[in-house]
């Protein structure tokens, strides 16, 4: 499987990146999931991300299962890695965020 080694929050090229079955994401499925806890029912957000597998015809997806506490720290990543990589493409990202359906209509 492919990895990220080594780098920092706010580094630019302190990284290697191990592409080596890597997936090249294309898929993504997203469905809400209520588990029942002690404490009550928890929301928790499933993140199907799948894609074909680098210099390969083969193809993986994996569901991860998160709480608001992941589904927030992937999205700062995101939003954060996007800024530092160049101030147009943040943009670029939130106007599609901004075109994204808000119901089911």
């Amino acid at each position: 499987m492919g990895a990220i080694i080594g780098g920092s929050a706010f580094g630019v090229g302190d990284a290697l990146i191990d592409t080596t079955e890597a997936v090249l994401l294309d898929t993504t499925s997203v469905a809400v999931v209520g588990a029942i806890r002690q404490t009550g029912a928890e929301t928790i957000i499933a993140l199907e991300l799948g894609g074909r597998v680098n210099h390969s015809t083969e193809r993986r997806s994996q569901l991860y299962l998160m709480n608001a506490d992941g589904a927030a720290g992937i999205i700062s990543e995101l939003l954060g890695v996007a800024h530092r990589a160049d101030p147009t493409f943040l943009d670029q990202l939130l106007a599609r965020i901004a075109e994204l359906p808000k119901d089911a209509s």
